[in-house]
């Protein structure tokens, strides 16, 4: 069934509305879409408009089902209402990413300029993790550097850290090459921390994904030993593989290492 947006005010909401809200919204969450169509139904019979929220829960519903075409359609509804803000594009965006939609991705973006509403740095981290999905590293690159740039960047007892917080994996591990065209090559770390990209099984999805693709880097890598949200980086003496790769308890951490 096509959901169709009134012209209602949402701020003008009656008691039917609010309660016809609260129930598309629990039931979305609850993963029943269909049900909470039925409710629209009902308030399309008294003209009455669903609003943003639940509107966004069903769209959320949609895309967790798997069924990221019905989740687009009801990205449109939002769209025309007039309520797709920069949050409602990050939503739609991901999804399409992680539905391998990446053709969308685009056009999404193009019109998000087009209409006025502003591309934070989530937006542009999607992005990049869209190229990267593709095979187009460079652009990926070129991307970063311009839109985002290395950022998150601190020292800890004089070692520079950088922050890969709010990041993708794949953007991270963009930072990282950004990162290391201008370092001097002295001992650094990575952050990666024990976020949304972070654990599953007790596994670091971050710290494996940076490791694993850090094999063709110059330099040897380690989970630190003191806080394993943390990945350090050494330069290789050219005779050392770069494929070398120790734990953070095994004694050769500082055999075989390039002067810094």
């Amino acid at each position: 069934m096509a959901i169709r947006a009134y012209g209602t005010s949402y701020g003008r909401q009656n008691q039917f509305s609010r309660q016809s809200n609260d129930q598309i919204i629990n039931l979305a969450k609850q993963g029943n879409p269909k049900e909470a169509l039925q409710v629209i139904s009902q308030m399309r019979a008294n003209r009455e408009d669903p609003s943003t929220h639940a509107l966004f829960e069903l769209m959320k519903s949609y895309e967790q089902l798997g069924d990221i075409n019905k989740a687009f359609e009801t990205f449109h509804v939002i769209k025309r209402s007039g309520g797709a803000d920069v949050y409602t594009y990050h939503f739609i965006i991901a999804a399409c990413i992680n539905n391998d939609r990446f053709d969308k991705v685009d056009p999404l973006v193009k019109e998000m300029q087009d209409s006025g509403v502003q591309l934070d740095q989530g937006i542009w981290n999607l992005v990049v993790k869209k190229e990267v999905l593709v095979g187009a590293m460079d652009k990926a690159q070129k991307i970063f550097s311009e839109k985002i740039g290395v950022s998150g960047l601190e020292y800890r007892e004089g070692i520079p850290h950088i922050d890969c917080h709010g990041f993708t994996c794949e953007t991270a591990f963009v930072q990282l090459q950004e990162f290391l065209k201008t370092h001097d090559g002295s001992p650094f770390s990575v952050i990666v921390g024990k976020g949304k990209h972070s654990k599953n099984g007790g596994l670091f999805y971050m710290k494996n994904y940076i490791v694993d693709r850090s094999i063709s880097l110059p330099y040897q890598v380690r989970e630190n030993p003191r806080n394993s949200g943390v990945i350090d980086f050494k330069k290789l003496k050219e005779n050392i593989p770069p494929s070398q790769i120790v734990g953070p308890d095994l004694d050769d951490w500082d055999a075989g290492w390039a002067d810094s």
